[in-house]
């Protein structure tokens, strides 16, 4: 999604009819994600409409989200909030809220964020055309870690219907498979995503890791080695590498891993944790 498409939840918090700040409008039209942030902090800094304040931090900790910067995310999400409102912007905007809540360890706030996006899908006007996978995607894993298991058999039944019609959709499909433990389910479908796109650090990641879960470490190393050499400074990617070998009882190994997964990703609560290694 680009800037606009983000802008478009302007009129859910009814601003159709106030003027856009000038930094508003101007990261509007901004397809520089470095720019339209300084844009939005200048828009949330100047504006004197409460609307805007929240809109611009809103799409702050959209732009935040999509990069992975899930605790800068929540807390430019944080700030969206109206005193004493209920803020309801659009699906997206709940569903990415509720992700970066579990991934900063909010487990409860990621849970009710994950309600009010289904909410917001199954209220949808008939003129909003959201893309249900987007938001069930995004929300599967806040309502396994919230232990709200009826709503998410639901969702993961819904999201399970739909065709996987590229290979994102599979790797898509593989990952959420690992977030709800269904790990003999994900495999298949990881190893479909290397063999679709061998050479994108995504699918060998999936797979690194599944394998790893699996307790078939050995046989996931030469995935992870070759996500670590496609894609250096992804947290996430040096997570998953450290946790193979932790499985494969490389133990030092793992920890320089574990450490660089924490320089590349500052903050993130998951790669705080120690990794358990037998040598």
């Amino acid at each position: 999604m680009n800037i606009a498409t983000f802008f478009a939840a302007a009129l859910s918090l009814g601003l159709q009819q106030a003027p856009a700040p000038d930094a508003c409008q101007q990261a509007m039209n901004s397809t520089n994600p470095e720019t339209a942030e300084t844009l939005l902090l200048r828009c949330a800094r100047e504006s004197g409409e409460e609307g805007w304040k929240s809109l611009a931090y809103i799409n702050l900790g959209s732009l935040a989200f999509q990069q992975g910067r899930n605790q800068d995310a929540v807390d430019y999400y944080d700030q969206a909030e109206l005193q004493g409102k209920s803020l309801y912007s659009d699906p997206y905007y709940h569903a990415f809220y509720s992700n970066a809540l579990a991934m900063v360890g909010r487990t409860e706030d990621g849970g009710r964020q994950a309600e009010r996006a289904l909410e917001g899908l199954d209220n949808a006007p008939d003129d909003k055309n959201y893309d249900a996978r987007i938001v069930f995607e995004n929300i599967i894993e806040p309502l396994h870690q919230a232990g709200r298991s009826e709503t998410l058999n639901r969702v993961l039944a819904d999201y399970l219907a739909f065709d996987t019609k590229s290979w994102i959709d599979v790797v898509n499909r593989a990952s959420i498979l690992t977030t709800v433990e269904k790990f003999d389910q994900a495999l298949p479908l990881a190893r479909q995503g290397v063999e679709l796109q061998p050479d994108h650090p995504a699918t060998q990641n999936t797979l690194c890791y599944v394998l790893a879960t699996l307790d078939r470490a050995g046989e996931a190393m030469t995935h992870c080695e070759r996500a670590a050499e496609l894609a250096p400074e992804v947290g996430a990617v040096a997570h998953s590498f450290a946790f193979a070998l932790a499985k494969n009882g490389q133990c030092e190994e793992a920890q320089r891993q574990l450490e660089r997964a924490k320089a590349l990703s500052p903050g993130e609560p998951l790669y705080e944790e120690e990794l358990e290694c037998v040598g």
